[in-house]
């Protein structure tokens, strides 16, 4: 009996650093900020949503939605719409 050896970490970071799952990866997150201002400039809330991407420690492929509210008192109710929006588009 022939044993193969199969290291999955290794595969498993060369499937998280391939073009296409970054990019459909980083599609979510576009949708999702995208999901965000449409519903934060429905509130009437004046916010500036960017992505930007997230290293993992383990090596997955992962973006940040962060936003930044221009007055403080809005920050809680945009942080709610922010995590709606990410919640509907899973």
């Amino acid at each position: 009996m022939v044993r193969i050896d199969i290291d999955n970490d290794a595969i498993f970071m060369q499937v998280m650093g391939s073009d296409r799952v970054q990019a459909k990866v980083q599609e979510k997150a576009t949708r999702i900020a995208a999901l965000t201002r449409r519903e934060l400039a429905r509130a009437s809330i004046d916010a500036a949503v960017k992505i930007e991407p997230h290293p993992t420690s383990s090596g997955r492929a992962a973006f940040n939605v962060v936003g930044s509210v221009a007055r403080p008192e809005d920050a809680r109710k945009a942080g709610r719409i922010a995590r709606r929006a990410g919640r509907s588009l899973r």
